[in-house]
């Protein structure tokens, strides 16, 4: 998905958030990461913008996954004075995840990841699930310090199939939940 796209699903998570959709992970639900308002979420883009953290080949695709997830952290506990929800986006081409989400009073992260919604072949649909998974695993070995809840955002032509729901820290947001969470104005720009 291009980073347009990531920024827009990103603005959709926070108006998510605050109206504390039952699709999220808990720990974005939770009342004492409540918000009220999108701008009482903080947003961040410095990381994204860093090129010694963005992917230049597959080989040094996990070093770099781990360098962004430390350095997005040591920024979370700076900023998490002043925001309790903080998301932060990840540098190009990062290994399984486009944006995280930190939640500061329980001093824990949501990785999400952004899938085009143009798989319509059910190969490709496998094969996108299969890779979800995958990313949810490599995430969850990069920050082996706590435990991270995985949020996929999805075409509405997702299936949630059984080897997804065995993951019960993979969440999926779909197109038709995002469009009802969407304000209009950004769903025109999407």
């Amino acid at each position: 998905s291009s980073y347009f796209t990531e920024v827009v699903a990103a603005f959709a998570v926070m108006f998510a958030i605050v109206k504390k959709y039952k699709k999220l992970p808990q720990v974005l639900r939770e009342s004492e990461s409540a918000c009220d308002s999108i701008c009482s979420i903080g947003f961040n883009v410095s990381l994204s913008q860093k090129k010694e953290l963005a992917t230049q080949s597959p080989a040094d695709a996990d070093e770099k996954l781990v360098s962004f997830l430390k350095k997005a952290m040591d920024l979370s506990k700076q900023l998490g004075k002043q925001e309790s929800l903080l998301v932060i986006m990840a540098p190009p081409n990062c290994k399984a995840v486009d944006f995280l989400i930190f939640c500061q009073k329980n001093n824990r992260f949501v990785a999400a990841q952004v899938k085009s919604n143009k798989v319509t072949e059910a190969t490709a649909q496998n094969a996108q699930k299969t890779a979800l998974l995958k990313a949810a695993k490599d995430i969850r070995s990069a920050s082996n310090s706590q435990p991270v809840a995985f949020l996929a955002i999805v075409g509405s032509n997702y299936t949630e199939t059984e080897d997804l729901k065995a993951d019960t820290d993979f969440f999926c947001l779909q197109q038709e939940d995002l469009v009802a969470l969407i304000p209009p104005f950004l769903r025109q720009l999407s």
